[in-house]
């Protein structure tokens, strides 16, 4: 990709569909481990299990692209505060993730419908976000306890108040969101991305829709009763069965 490479993983489903669609899934898992058998999987375990086909990779600083031993999120902040576009590149590398995907299924002869959904858990939720409001063929946005300002992490607490990590606020995307299918859920006590980030996000994007005139079911939205940064399995289900209403 642009003169280097990032490891794919593609999964296959062994009943496809009739149409096929595409799921996008961003974890807190190393991409090796994005079927795993916690919460996390659930999106791209139950895409599978209806016979859609899904893809994924390491984002920048996390994984098997993150320093042996290094703590990936200072890294990402270090990252973000030296001016290091980190969030340009991985929307350039879900466009080309994507292309490649195209190119793919068409050599091969797999069926693809081309509809695409994405998801992304945690700072995750925060990146998908941004490739999923740069790319309108991405038909819906599910987040999963997102960092919506990276100012509310502890290790971001040194620099919260700078310009470069505010400039990544979720808030600032609210525009891009609006008319567009987008499910969000956080825990009511989620001290680590600090929940009412996300509460004001779904209301600054449900006045934006009502500004516009956009439906409102487009928007969907659950402060649960989860205490701490998790949600119960019941939430991933039910928004990853929005992502297939979608599909």
């Amino acid at each position: 990709m642009d003169g280097y490479s990032i490891g794919l993983r593609v999964l296959r489903p062994e009943r496809p569909a009739v149409s096929p669609a595409l799921l996008l899934s961003f974890t807190e898992m190393d991409c090796r481990d994005y079927l795993s058998e916690g919460n996390n999987g659930i999106p791209a375990r139950l895409l599978a299990e209806n016979g859609h086909y899904v893809m994924t990779f390491d984002a920048p600083y996390h994984g098997s692209r993150n320093r042996a031993g290094a703590d990936n999120m200072a890294d990402l902040r270090d990252a973000i505060l030296r001016g290091e576009p980190v969030f340009e590149i991985f929307i350039n590398e879900t466009e080309n993730a994507l292309r490649y995907f195209n190119d793919i299924t068409n050599k091969r002869g797999y069926r693809y419908s081309g509809k695409t959904v994405i998801c992304g858990t945690s700072r995750f939720g925060n990146f998908a976000a941004r490739a999923f409001a740069r790319n309108e063929g991405i038909s819906a946005l599910a987040m999963f306890a997102p960092v919506c300002e990276f100012g509310a992490l502890s290790e971001f607490a040194c620099c919260k108040d700078d310009a470069s990590v505010g400039a990544y606020d979720l808030m600032n995307l609210v525009d891009g969101l609006a008319g567009r299918p987008v499910s969000i859920s956080i825990g009511h006590m989620d001290e680590r991305v600090d929940s009412l980030r996300s509460i004001e996000l779904y209301a600054a994007l449900s006045r934006r829709n009502r500004e516009r005139g956009y439906p409102d079911e487009k928007t969907q939205f659950f402060c649960t009763d989860d205490i701490g940064h998790g949600l119960d399995e019941k939430w991933y289900q039910i928004q990853t069965r929005f992502l297939l209403g979608f599909v």
